[in-house]
């Protein structure tokens, strides 16, 4: 995007980049700092120690701010990186990890074993009755 932007000219002496915070694309521009000045040797290294060092929140930012930017190398780095994280975990693991409380908003709960009482049923002398 930001090529295609250089490459048709500019209005002005800004590039338009509303749906990215500043301290985002910060993190962005020292990530292309650090690929343009490591070798391909250590390339692999450098990505990981980089990604490493941010919060799980300005990891999923730079992931969403590449893939606008369609800068394909970043977000490929990204996605890998998060994916690494995540794998082989539980879902409360994730949730524990990612500092989500719980999976549902007020009220869902209720909603849901409205919605599948079926799920909730246990069976007692040859009919169900709700569990809870």
């Amino acid at each position: 995007m930001v090529r295609n932007i250089l490459e048709d000219g500019l209005d002005g002496d800004h590039i338009p980049l509303p749906k990215i915070r500043a301290p985002v694309l910060a993190k962005i521009l020292e990530y292309w700092k650090m690929e343009a000045d490591t070798d391909a040797e250590n390339l692999a290294d450098a990505k990981e120690t980089f990604l490493t060092g941010l919060k799980y929140s300005e990891l999923l930012e730079c992931m969403i701010a590449a893939n606008f930017m369609d800068a394909q190398s970043l977000l490929t780095a990204t996605v890998s990186f998060f994916a690494k994280r995540i794998a082989n975990k539980t879902p409360d693991e994730i949730r524990l990890e990612l500092g989500i409380t719980t999976p549902f908003l007020p009220g869902e709960i209720e909603q849901a074993m409205e919605n599948n009482k079926w799920v909730f049923l246990k069976k007692s002398e040859g009919s169900y009755d709700v569990c809870k």
